[in-house]
């Protein structure tokens, strides 16, 4: 089930350069980006973000270069090595600085006709470095300018809250060309694999069992894991190989 979401995902990309998935905590969206670049075409080299370890210092110099950073340590797991200006350095017009100098050169050392995916995980996160003062409203237009103007870029933002519960100002400017993907829970065929394939056949479930957990979890990944490990682990105590729904 993930396999093919991830490749739906890819396939989305691939159409679209800007891409909004939202789903609940714990269902899985940070595993499915960290293992989006097994599924991507050779055309698209991930760059993983967790936006909540962005500004630990203020301002713009600060995050562009913590971007930069994040750039060149996913090149440097294609050995391909970049370095990146000091803070010093991104004092003076750090966006002119990314898009113009720092963006092209990353572009000169890459394969032909590869794109950068940015992907923002937590992306909420920036609401509140914006609120807090640790970022000025105008990073939201610039990255809408990056999103219109970059051909050799492409976005993925990945959040928990519901796109129609982000009424802020700043906002519009990115959703209003992006695609918009929400994650849910599991299948009920998924949820049934996740549950008795781990540990077939030295552990089976009886069918209430099973019709029971999914009542319990919804077929939500997290839950139904923890429920499942400490069946699993009852059932190694008293050396049973057969759950009940009791």
């Amino acid at each position: 089930d993930l396999r093919g979401g991830l490749a739906r995902i890819a396939g989305r990309l691939a159409q679209r350069s800007v891409l909004i998935l939202v789903g609940q905590r714990r269902t899985g969206k940070t595993s499915a980006l960290l293992r989006l670049g097994q599924h991507l075409p050779p055309g698209l080299l991930p760059v993983y973000i967790d936006c909540q370890s962005l500004g630990v210092m203020p301002g713009m110099p600060a995050l562009f270069r913590d971007l930069a950073w994040h750039i060149a340590d996913a090149l440097a797991m294609r050995d391909i090595t970049i370095d990146v200006p000091d803070i010093d350095a991104w004092q003076d017009n750090p966006t002119q600085r990314f898009q113009r100098e720092f963006l092209p050169d990353i572009h000169r050392l890459l394969p032909p006709e590869t794109q950068l995916l940015l992907v923002f995980d937590e992306f909420e996160a920036f609401e509140n470095l914006v609120q807090d003062g640790i970022l000025p409203p105008t990073f939201f237009p610039f990255l809408r300018h990056l999103m219109q103007h970059s051909e050799d870029l492409g976005f993925v933002f990945v959040g928990t809250r519901r796109l129609e519960e982000m009424t802020a100002d700043y906002w519009s400017v990115l959703f209003n060309i992006a695609l918009y993907k929400k994650i849910g829970y599991l299948s009920e065929a998924a949820t049934t694999h996740l549950i008795t394939a781990p540990v077939a056949p030295t552990l089976v479930y009886d069918d209430l069992a099973i019709d029971k957990i999914m009542r319990v979890t919804a077929g939500h990944p997290y839950f139904l894991q923890l429920v499942c490990y400490t069946l699993v682990k009852h059932a190694n105590a008293q050396q049973r190989s057969y759950i009940t729904i009791s």
